[in-house]
């Protein structure tokens, strides 16, 4: 017998032989969708610092736009690509915030978007549970471990406690960060992707076995469309009613809904030092500034939804601070737990007038709304926050130092005078600078939409597939998946020779 023919029976027992291994694996798919309890989903995989340069990167990383070439991702490839798929699962490792559980249901819904019609499991660390009904409308933190939800466009949503080892092979597993190994979400294809600006992407074949780290991905961003509900005051209700600590601020937001369109609306979250020199205060400021400068331009007065949290002293702080502040006259605070007073407070509200809606957390699709419905420009923090505000193409600031490399490639857009203004009215927000008259110009200019500001914000919102970070990771993984079963088509075909 020839030497190659030996080989290729040799090659042939081996493949029998990982037949059983590979069918245990696959498994049946199953319906319907489980979300389940994983107390140890921290796993071992190192963590890449935000800005730090992958240790993979001279081995492993491939340049996006070469790897593409010839097969950039469209709305129909993509469709085509999780049309056959039965079951996605999303895990959800713990984080100090809520950016991973964020990130984790912007994907499940950017699934539904791009093709998806299947089955999702939301895999979650149990130390989370008291924040997904912010994601997951319904979610009980103190409910059983299987619990149906009618979210995400899916038929039946569980959550149950149980290990990776007795799930079933799923099509697609998305870790919503870099907190598993390869291989351990058991499924035909992973994804390994944390927030905007977060960490390296990763793409893993289970075809093949290969791992390709992609960080050229670092800091695109996730597209998808905010809510655009017909029918507000029973989106409201339906995105806040499953949470006991959520369904008492509905009649509060519903109120704010109705009178929307005859206020300016200014968005806050991200604002943590409530002193008179605060972040709070600083804002407060200048939008009364911005009111002396813009004369009868504004339509009436300002409410700020203020989504960031406020414990006891933060408030007592903030109240004192008001009180003795020149703009006091001006300014009513309210709680949205008290849907009377805010109604009253509304209808009151009148032009030099502003009105601090203490709002706190909702759910994810209700923050989004309020935001999209800006019409002066908002205040802002995170990740996630940045994507949102990116996607939306409107005008924002940032709340927090470290996080300002969201605003430069909009700053590079920018003449000087209003580069400058963007950088100096970040600093007063900031704590930085006590001359509120910059965040008042900015204000001013991000309220007219054909402002250089303005214009310079939309133009940085991504608008085509090949800028979402999750159409070009499935795009890479079904090339990845293409060049493995033309590999293995090129082997049998060697075997028959």
């Amino acid at each position: 017998m020839r030497r190659s023919s030996v080989w290729r029976w040799l090659a042939l027992a081996v493949w029998i032989a990982a037949v059983p291994v590979l069918a245990s694996q696959n498994g049946a798919k199953t319906s319907p969708t489980f979300i389940r309890q994983a107390p140890f989903l921290q796993g071992t995989f190192a963590r890449i610092p935000r800005g730090a340069a992958s240790p993979y990167a001279p081995q492993l990383a491939a340049r996006v736009d070469e790897f593409l070439a010839g097969a950039e991702p469209t709305a129909e490839g993509l469709a085509q690509y999780l049309a056959p798929m039965q079951l996605i699962r999303i895990a959800v490792p713990s984080a100090p915030g809520n950016g991973h559980q964020a990130v984790g249901a912007t994907i499940a819904k950017r699934l539904r978007e791009l093709g998806f019609k299947g089955q999702f499991e939301i895999l979650y660390d149990g130390l989370i549970k008291d924040k997904l009904d912010l994601t997951l409308p319904g979610f009980d933190p103190e409910g059983p471990y299987k619990q149906s939800l009618p979210v995400l466009g899916a038929r039946t949503l569980a959550v149950k406690n149980g290990t990776l080892m007795d799930l079933p092979k799923a099509d697609l597993g998305i870790s919503a960060s870099n907190g598993f190994m390869s291989g351990q979400l058991r499924a035909e294809t992973e994804l390994r992707v944390g927030p905007y600006a977060w960490e390296f992407p990763t793409v893993t074949s289970g075809a093949n076995g290969v791992t390709k780290h992609f960080p050229e991905l670092h800091d695109y961003l996730f597209s998808f469309a905010p809510p655009r509900p017909s029918n507000v005051e029973k989106f409201l209700s339906e995105s806040l009613s499953g949470s006991t600590r959520l369904r008492e601020k509905i009649g509060g937001l519903q109120a704010l809904e109705r009178h929307r369109q005859r206020v300016e609306l200014l968005p806050a979250y991200g604002l943590s030092d409530v002193g008179d020199e605060g972040k709070v205060g600083a804002l407060l400021k200048a939008v009364s500034a911005a009111q002396d400068l813009a004369g009868d331009f504004f339509r009436s007065g300002v409410v700020i939804p203020f989504f960031s949290y406020l414990n006891g002293d933060s408030l007592e702080r903030l109240q004192a601070s008001l009180l003795t502040s020149s703009i006091s006259e001006r300014v009513k605070m309210v709680s949205v737990r008290d849907a009377g007073a805010v109604e009253s407070a509304l209808s009151a509200l009148a032009p030099g007038q502003i009105l601090l809606l203490r709002v706190g957390g909702v759910s994810q699709d209700v923050f989004e709304y309020f935001f999209s419905r800006q019409t002066l420009p908002g205040t802002m923090a995170g990740a996630n926050g940045q994507n949102l505000m990116r996607v939306l193409g409107l005008p924002f600031l940032l709340t927090v130092d470290k996080e300002t490399e969201g605003l430069k490639e909009i700053s590079r857009r920018l003449p000087d005078p209003e580069r400058s203004l963007l950088e100096e009215a970040g600093r007063v927000l900031r704590g930085d600078s006590a001359d509120a008259q910059p965040l008042a110009r900015f204000l001013l200019e991000g309220r007219n939409p054909d402002s250089t500001i303005s214009r310079a914000f939309a133009a940085a919102k991504p608008s085509e597939l090949k800028h979402d970070k999750l159409a070009v990771l499935l795009a890479l993984a079904a090339r990845l998946r293409r060049q493995a079963e033309k590999k293995a088509a090129g082997f049998w075909s060697s075997l028959r020779l």
